[in-house]
Formats: structure tokens, sequence, C-alpha cells
């Protein structure tokens, strides 16, 4: 795997976007809902939220991926300034352009979904599992010849205030 901070602006594929989610952060075993990523206690503090902007078949917008049904949710459209929104959560001068990403995921930690069993250990826990999602969705972008990079340079208000999130018990981690 290795990053890569340049995207070609082409659209992802609908079987692209779906690969990416269920080898990266889908359900591995449908009894047991387990995913394919490590979590505490199985648990799964991280939420996936997508910003799609350039998807066949998927209107621009903000998306929240439901992995044991393997389904998104749109929670806002993307309407005509979602790329300067867009762009606006992420630092400037950062490692990547994501106005010409097709889509950005973007993780949340639920803090007291751990914090209850862990107490403050469940904050290192939530952390480490955005890393264990992250390098997942990584390897799945990798193996389908897709561009991507890991980025934590983004704007945390801005970034929950985009998903809707209240940035104390749900907060932005990764993206």
């Amino acid at each position: 795997r290795r990053s890569v901070r340049s995207f070609a602006d082409e659209p992802l594929t609908r079987r692209e976007l779906g690969g990416l989610l269920e080898h990266g952060a889908g359900v591995s075993d449908e009894e047991s809902e387990k995913r394919t990523y490590a979590s505490p206690g199985a648990l799964y503090p991280t939420e996936l939220y997508l910003l799609v902007r350039n998807v066949e078949g998927v209107d621009p917008g903000v998306y929240y991926y439901t992995a044991p049904r393997h389904v998104l949710r749109r929670l806002e459209a993307g309407g005509p300034a979602f790329d300067d929104r867009v762009a606006s959560t992420i630092i400037g001068n950062s490692a990547a352009d994501v106005t010409t990403a097709g889509v950005v995921f973007v993780f949340t930690a639920t803090f007291p979904r751990v914090t209850f069993k862990y107490g403050a250990r469940g904050y290192r826990y939530a952390l480490q599992e955005s890393g264990h999602l992250s390098q997942n969705l990584l390897l799945a972008a990798t193996g389908l010849g897709l561009a991507a990079i890991p980025q934590a340079a983004f704007r945390d208000e801005a970034t929950n205030e985009l998903l809707g999130v209240d940035g104390v018990s749900e907060a932005a981690t990764y993206t």
C-alpha cells in the first residue's frame, strides 16, 4: 500500500464503492455481525460517513454507511457548493486535494459506546479502531487499483458540522 496524493477526477463505479465498503468496513460474519476490522469488545465505536463527490449512480452528498445491512443512507444532498464545503473541512496545503477524489471517507468515534465498558481507556480504543478501519479501506483501495491516502488534517468543527455530529459524544477522528 502506498499513499497517493492526486486523484484522476474520474467517477468511481458503484461496484468499486461497494467493494471498498464491503471489504474495508463491512460485515465478515453475518451471524455475529462482526466486521472486517478489529474492534474493542466488538462494540464498533467508529461510524463511517462518506462525502460522495463523483460516484456513478450515486448523487453527491453526505452519506452514512450501515455495515450490517451494507447500505448507504443519504443525510444531506450535495448541491452546487458541495465541493467547496468538502474542501473547506480539510486543512489547506494538506497531503491531498480532496476536490478531485470521488469520495472522502470520514470516521467518527462514538465515545460512550466504549467508555461505558472501558472507562477512559475507551477513548484510546476508539482511536485505535479508526486506524484499523482506515488501513482496511486503504488496502481495499489498493486491491481495486484505486488511489487513496489517510488524512488527519481536517477542521474539527467544520467536519463535525458537515456530518451533523456534536463533536463531544461523537466526533470526527480521521478522513
